[in-house]
């Protein structure tokens, strides 16, 4: 929170109640949520910076906390300016009734730290991938434990005060002459000890679990491509950010539909009887069943176009459907299906005429 404090974030005074705090909260996160904001950085950078206040300034344990830290960061600049580096440095050991060491990587080693972030693959055929979808997962992540809800303690119990910071999360030290503030590595930075952990995430407040999860591919999305979901990882610690959620896409062949460029292609096996008489056959669209009348003799391979039954392109028109049509002939001949074929063809017109001698006269068609 570079140069504003939680207060300035949220526009109120330091003495504003809970109530004013929400508000104020709920006003400025409608104002700069990233739905609303697509694209702006600036935006959301202070929708991340007045989610931060709101959840310290939230919590009554945090807020005072917050107070406390203040206090003692304006408390020791000035005995910093006022006071000899000896008698400084048991300003310090009063005031935290600790020692009082130098800036290791030890003290650090604990910060809070940003979630990991998530890798799944999702399977999606090439049809969903041309039009968009959205598609509803369950993934395994970390996230607050559920029965004691993040905090590490066992339900019904209360944290401790840490001694050694007295509740701020941080101590004083030296780092090149000056004074800074580093993690209490004795609470990790929470301010308090839990004296009975929670049983199930074993004080962590972290446990792994499944969640379901709506991800939203857009159209035109292409096989291979890797989805980037921001917050949707496995949790922060400390009250970091929670990591990402990598979607790399497989795409899949479409059981019906073939798609070509703005058009889809489906291909329809017509019977024997279709075939002698045309009739109506009744086809798929992605989003309708359709009927469409085909004439008798149709060849193998004739496309019966659909108009605007097809993808959606970039100049907001869709493409056609076109309907391929083939021969569906069995593949083995029953004696029963044999007979009622000799049957057929002892009627007439059923079977070429011939001459005299046996031989087919050539059809006039064939001229």
């Amino acid at each position: 929170m570079k140069n504003r404090s939680y207060y300035e974030e949220l526009g109120v005074q330091p003495d504003a109640t809970a109530e004013q705090i929400k508000s104020a909260y709920r006003r400025l996160a409608k104002k700069y949520h990233p739905d609303l904001n697509s694209g702006d950085r600036l935006a959301e950078d202070r929708f991340k910076r007045i989610s931060e206040a709101y959840r310290i300034l939230s919590d009554p344990t945090q807020r005072r906390a917050f107070h406390e830290k203040e206090r003692v960061r304006a408390k020791s600049k000035a005995a910093s300016q006022k006071q000899s580096s000896e008698s400084f440095f048991d300003y310090f050991k009063s005031a935290w009734k600790t020692g009082f060491g130098s800036y290791t990587a030890e003290q650090t080693a604990n910060v809070p730290r940003r979630g990991k972030d998530l890798k799944i693959t999702l399977e999606i055929d090439e049809l969903e991938l041309a039009r968009g979808i959205k598609k509803r997962v369950m993934i395994k992540r970390d996230g607050p434990c559920s029965v004691c809800g993040g905090t590490g303690r066992k339900p019904g119990s209360s944290p401790v005060q840490c001694k050694i910071c007295l509740g701020i999360g941080e101590v004083p030290t030296s780092k090149q002459g000056k004074t800074v503030f580093v993690t209490c590595t004795n609470c990790k930075g929470k301010g308090f000890i839990v004296r009975e952990r929670c049983l199930q995430c074993g004080g962590k407040g972290i446990a792994r679990g499944k969640i379901p999860l709506t991800i939203d591919v857009p159209a035109g999305t292409k096989a291979d491509e890797v989805m980037t979901i921001k917050a949707q990882g496995n949790i922060g610690t400390g009250g970091t950010a929670a990591g990402n959620l990598k979607v790399m896409i497989v795409s899949t062949q479409n059981n019906y539909f073939a798609p070509r460029g703005d058009d889809l292609i489906y291909d329809y096996a017509i019977n024997l009887k279709e075939l002698l008489t045309g009739g109506e056959i009744e086809v798929p669209t992605p989003d309708e069943k359709i009927k469409l009348s085909i004439q008798p003799g149709l060849k193998q391979g004739k496309i019966l176009k659909v108009k605007g039954k097809g993808l959606l392109n970039s100049n907001g028109l869709h493409g056609d459907l076109l309907v391929r049509i083939s021969y569906h002939l069995p593949e083995k001949i029953t004696p029963r299906a044999s007979e009622l074929i000799d049957e057929l063809i002892s009627l007439k017109g059923w079977s070429p005429k011939k001459d005299r001698k046996g031989f087919i006269k050539k059809s006039t068609n064939d001229h």
